[in-house]
């Protein structure tokens, strides 16, 4: 059978070295491309609407009687103007045409002379207080068609009627190739059309419903695919690599649990449960750690990391920022000093001395625990027995640099303190098995969230005086670093300049990703302490940072932050026992933004706003997936949660198989469905 995917598009006839270039711009190369090419839009002629019910700037077929009809000539050579009215029983609209006379004479104008009857498809606007169509479509009785007509995108030389012939040639001759990969049972249980039948459906549709069922089968098409390839993912790493087996929880281990000094919540304790098993099983640990704002991921990880030391072997954590590699650095300080664990830190700014240092102690196994960002996968990096890698907030970094730090039989604990909708956890991370965390320590206040104005300002700095005057500390939160004439926004040097004038008696700090780190590290521990009493800051705090006693989180052009990290900004607050505050100055110029700042105010599970965020923005945008190399979706809504979860149960039961379905396994399907996914995931 030939491989559709295998099949150039220049076996086409009419398609040459210029026209391969042109359709490979619409990511057209193979006849399989061409087959998945997917309509922008789709013109229905069927859909007549009375004249009467006609909206201003909403697209409208109608059908009736052209009279009125008059021709004049313009200033250009060749170009006329045809105006007429189109009436139907309930009322009359205007048209306009710009036409081009050829030799003299004007077709349109001889058409819409003799005809009876039009058909009309465009957009009417209002001009002098009555609908007109300007330059619209327009078909007449004797006239061939469709009802419901694709519209492709397109590029430079080429045309919808090239599309479509090339379509229609394609078909004609390789339709018979088309590989159907989900049994007819399967199909009829999940109300999908087959895959011959939906891609006919897409490109010649004899109404909307017939699109419908197409878009709808090829998208589980992609979902399904995708699972796939990143269970199979998983499933070869344990089939073929053997883990580590750690043993029993020993007294290293109980220690760690003895020195905390508080109770762990249901949901820490579940978490932990799952990476005890994961650990102490043969096989490689791949879990996702999840949670919201201040739900103590931190101390999940951290026990997994005395686990992996208990046994004999060395732990990494990895951090996507110095600032934050540094928090998690303090918190290792704090918790597991006691424990006699020798740990470092290892980030881009460590001074050569000390790299050297380190580097020496993780090959000789002296370094039991380091803590790092990107450094940790930099050449001369070099570990005597790696047994476990966390990776914090994963969405930062790509799969690549995740398995340069770590070894087929390495464990691996991925958290986010970012939550991620269901939806997009089943797919980004469909390689791994997920730990939820949804549940807050005991005694958590819901933090207060407003949406202040400019000319409330004076307002909310008598506000941060009281909180401050009742020991409290503020955080001020900025967009930027440094001023910039291009961005209109608050910069953190300029805006604590500012804040030192307004607040002479009180003690005011600036803290940003571009200091050094001692000095970072300097403002921070007196923030700690409390002998800074409004820290001016940049997103650098956006997670990892625990201070108690601060009550008060200012946000600063509140527009230009996503919802997600907004929320990653307002729980560095309500972390004790006092009522916090998260204070949005927000001039939103978009619905969009508008949106999410209402969202703030009435939302405070973080899983519930990750949704919002997902529907505001998409998956696109969500995570700054466009630029990690995660693969396009054609057809699928990664916001459709029941499609996934179908598409997931079933991947979930081929890989179960003892023998998968040879169907499921053919390169046919593996090039025609799955070559371009695979080829960005691998």
């Amino acid at each position: 059978m030939t491989v559709l995917h295998r099949v150039p598009v220049s076996e086409l006839k009419g398609v040459g070295p210029a026209r391969t270039q042109r359709l490979a711009k619409l990511g057209v190369e193979t006849v399989a491309d061409l087959f998945l090419l997917p309509p922008r839009r789709y013109e229905d002629w069927s859909n007549l609407t009375p004249i009467a019910q006609l909206r201003d700037g909403q697209s409208a077929c109608v059908r009736g009687q052209v009279v009125g009809v008059r021709h004049r000539r313009t200033k250009r050579r060749n170009l006329s103007i045809i105006t007429g009215q189109v009436q139907d029983e309930t009322g009359e609209v205007g048209v306009l045409w710009f036409v081009t006379a050829y030799k003299g004479k004007v077709p349109l104008l001889k058409k819409l002379a003799t005809a009876s009857e039009v058909t009309l498809l465009g957009t009417p606007v209002s001009e002098g207080g009555r609908l007109i169509f300007r330059t619209p479509q327009v078909r007449f009785p004797s006239d061939p068609g469709e009802n419901v007509v694709p519209v492709y995108p397109l590029t430079d030389g080429l045309t919808q009627g090239l599309i479509r012939d090339l379509l229609f040639q394609a078909w004609t001759k390789y339709a018979g190739n088309i590989v159907e990969f989900i049994p007819e049972s399967d199909l009829h249980q999940l109300g999908l059309v087959s895959r011959p039948e939906a891609l006919r459906r897409m490109h010649w549709p004899r109404n909307l419903e017939e699109v419908n069922q197409a878009w709808r089968r090829l998208a589980f098409d992609e979902l399904l695919c995708l699972q796939l390839i990143l269970m199979r993912k998983n499933l070869q790493a344990r089939q073929h690599h053997r883990g580590i087996e750690h043993g029993v929880d020993n007294e290293l281990v109980q220690g760690y649990f003895a020195q905390l000094p508080f109770q762990l919540t249901a949901a820490q304790r579940q978490a932990i449960n799952d990476i005890r098993l994961d650990m102490e099983s043969p096989h490689p640990m791949r879990r996702l750690l999840q949670g919201d704002v201040g739900s103590g991921k931190t101390i999940v990880a951290l026990y997994a990391m005395v686990k992996a030391v208990a046994g004999g072997y060395q732990a990494a954590f990895m951090a996507p920022t110095e600032v934050l590699a540094e928090q998690h650095f303090a918190s290792l300080t704090k918790t597991i000093a006691e424990l006699g664990i020798t740990f470092r830190l290892l980030t881009g700014r460590t001074p050569p001395g000390e790299r050297r240092e380190i580097l020496t102690g993780l090959r000789s196994g002296q370094v039991q625990v380091v803590v790092g960002t990107h450094a940790l996968i930099q050449e001369g990096v070099e570990f005597r027995n790696l047994g476990l890698a966390v990776i914090d907030e994963q969405h930062r970094f790509g799969v690549e640099q995740r398995e340069m730090l770590i070894k087929p039989e390495t464990d691996l604990l991925v958290m986010t303190a970012t939550p991620i909708p269901r939806t997009l956890a089943l797919t980004l991370y469909g390689d791994l098995d997920v730990s939820i965390m949804d549940q807050l320590p005991m005694g958590r206040k819901p933090i207060d969230t407003r949406w202040i104005a400019e000319r409330d300002r004076p307002q909310v700095y008598e506000f941060l005086r009281r909180q401050v005057a009742k020991g409290r500390q503020v955080y001020v939160v900025c967009p930027f670093v440094e001023p910039s004439e291009e961005v209109d926004g608050k910069a953190a040097t300029t805006h604590y300049q500012d804040l030192v004038l307004v607040f002479p008696d009180l003690k005011v700090g600036l803290v940003h990703g571009q200091m050094p780190y001692k000095d970072r590290a300097a403002v921070m521990e007196n923030f700690y302490n409390g002998t800074i009493d409004i820290l001016v800051t940049t997103t650098v705090i956006e997670v990892g940072v625990d201070v108690p006693n601060a009550t008060v989180m200012v946000i600063e052009n509140a527009e230009r932050f996503g919802l997600s990290q907004l929320h990653q900004l307002r729980g560095r607050v309500g972390r004790g026992v006092h009522q916090s505050y998260c204070l949005l100055f927000a001039n939103p110029s978009t619905e969009q933004g508008r949106e999410r700042i209402a969202v703030m105010r009435r939302v405070f599970d973080g899983f519930l706003i990750a949704e919002a965020d997902l529907k505001i923005r998409g998956p696109g945008e969500l995570l700054g997936l466009k630029q990690s190399g995660f693969p396009e979706m054609k057809f699928a809504d990664l916001t459709d949660i029941k499609e996934l979860e179908k598409a997931r149960a079933l991947a979930l039961e081929i890989i179960g198989q003892a023998q998968p379905p040879d169907y499921l396994l053919s390169t046919a399907i593996e090039e025609e469905l799955a070559a371009r996914i695979q080829q960005r995931l691998s």
